[in-house]
């Protein structure tokens, strides 16, 4: 089913950019039909990925694309970087491939963001060694004279591997082809380089240990996610009630931390909950700080008892 409906937007793209954009069924088909078989054909939890294609927006785009992103790590396909099918311009193939989103990079960097991506492929391309058999390191060929901005993509890759109209895989060629990226994808991710005190606290720990703490961290920076939380719990601490505003004054404002209340010791790189309401609270920088300290760090009625116990002590002296 997947590979015929991209046989579909290969075979009838052309003569669909020549008619209304709204509605048109190709314009489905890459929106929704392609990104759900995605979904389908590798069971993906959705909770933590979403399959996302794009035929462009208000208008046909040159080069139309599915990618899967993260949930945890992005919720746009403008940033970040990510597994994602891309279609020449020529229509004469496809590419699937880990890719970088290059509109952030545009907007930050400018005349800059070519040099930029191509240092931060070239650092995950040092990460992998090689490429897994049948994939490649090197430029895609989306095709010439790209809209501005796009031909960016022809250098976002970090590895790929090209197919042609003629010669399209089956379902099943192409899903383990699709569960090549993902573990690639999954090992890039999750070896990332290490901060300081990430660094000094995995030296006692297991690789695993280490992997579920870094899931614990790539969650907690999920910015969209992370708005939700703040709008939901507000910018007090629910362990010790200090307000930002009320000690800082304007610099403070809507400044608190989001804690994901999952144990870390519950927590696999496959799974994450991701509910705003029930598994995050809010916490000032010390006491984020104090809870991971904790066995349970999502035990935050104890976290209150050590805060009521110091302060006991304190009027004692």
């Amino acid at each position: 089913m997947l590979v015929q409906q991209i046989e579909q937007v290969l075979n009838s793209y052309a003569k669909a950019k020549n008619e209304n954009f709204s509605g048109h069924p190709i314009a489905t088909l890459l929106r929704k039909d392609i990104p759900s078989s995605v979904a389908e054909l590798l069971k993906l939890d959705t909770k933590l990925f979403k399959p996302e294609g794009s035929p462009g927006k208000g208008n046909w785009t040159q080069t139309p694309w599915v990618a899967i992103l993260d949930k945890t790590l992005t919720q746009t396909a403008m940033k970040g970087y990510y597994p994602v099918i891309s279609f020449k311009k020529d229509l004469s193939g496809f590419y699937l491939s880990i890719g970088f989103g290059t509109s952030h990079l545009l907007d930050l960097y400018k005349a800059n963001a070519l040099e930029i991506l191509k240092l931060q492929v070239n650092e995950l391309r040092a990460r992998l060694g090689k490429p897994p058999k049948g994939f490649n390191f090197g430029d895609i060929d989306l095709g010439e004279d790209l809209r501005k901005g796009t031909e960016l993509f022809n250098h976002s890759a970090v590895l790929s591997k090209y197919f042609s109209v003629t010669k399209l895989p089956t379902d099943e060629e192409f899903r383990e082809d699709l569960k090549c990226i993902m573990d690639v994808y999954s090992y890039l991710v999750f070896s990332e380089p290490l901060s300081t005190t990430e660094e000094i606290q995995s030296k006692n720990e297991l690789i695993e240990e280490t992997l579920t703490r870094r899931q614990h961290t790539r969650i907690e920076r999920n910015q969209n996610l992370i708005k939700k939380v703040k709008e939901y719990h507000g910018y007090t601490c629910k362990a010790c009630d200090f307000n930002f505003v009320q000690i800082y004054g304007d610099i403070g404002k809507d400044y608190i931390e989001a804690h994901h209340l999952t144990p870390i010791s519950k927590l696999t790189k496959d799974c994450a909950l991701l509910d705003p309401k029930t598994d995050f609270t809010v916490l000032c920088s010390n006491c984020h700080r104090m809870i991971h300290k904790l066995d349970n760090c999502g035990d935050i009625e104890l976290l209150k008892e050590k805060i009521g116990v110091t302060k006991e002590v304190k009027r004692d002296d």
